[in-house]
């Protein structure tokens, strides 16, 4: 068999298994393999982070592992941070801020604020709803949040810009 032959054959059992309700073997080896991230020590998953010769295929689970360190935000945020800065893939970019809101920590509050002028309108986007999720102690975001609800170029960014503003500053 070729590997065009293959390619196809691939694509052709990938659509059946969606079409066919079988789209949660899919889901069950992501959560499989999200769960076999989760298990590793916050060092380790730093390490991976960080390592340029990963592949967004581990990296993605490590980011979104790193945000069930509860007890480790000190490692866990910076680097979910640096992630987000230097990482190019946007999936990974995208897990690490949702690793962010899961920890909903005001030390990230900097970090996030200078996410909201990020050229990746998804990142910009969830960045707004971290602080919206971190609340009243993310106050020092509200001129640029407004500024976003007001202006931003993208309707999912002004959308969830809006969306954050009560969370943080509630109207009395």
């Amino acid at each position: 068999m070729t590997p065009k032959r293959i390619g196809w054959l691939a694509l052709t059992i990938l659509v059946a298994l969606t079409t066919s309700g079988c789209v949660d073997i899919l889901v069950l080896a992501e959560e499989s393999q999200r769960s076999e991230y989760e298990a590793k020590d916050t060092q380790e998953l730093v390490s991976i982070l960080q390592d340029n010769n990963q592949t967004r295929f581990s990296k993605k689970p490590a980011a979104w592992a790193l945000g069930s360190k509860f007890k480790d935000r000190a490692v866990a945020i910076p680097v979910l941070i640096e992630t987000l800065k230097r990482n190019e893939n946007e999936v990974t970019r995208v897990v690490a801020v949702l690793s962010l809101q899961r920890l909903a920590d005001p030390a990230a509050v900097p970090a996030l604020v200078e996410l909201l002028s990020d050229g990746d309108s998804d990142v910009r986007a969830g960045a707004a709803d971290v602080l919206g999720e971190i609340g009243p102690r993310a106050r020092e975001a509200v001129p640029v949040l407004q500024e976003l609800a007001n202006k931003d170029g993208t309707w999912l960014v002004r959308l969830t810009a809006r969306n954050a503003l009560p969370r943080i500053a509630p109207k009395p």
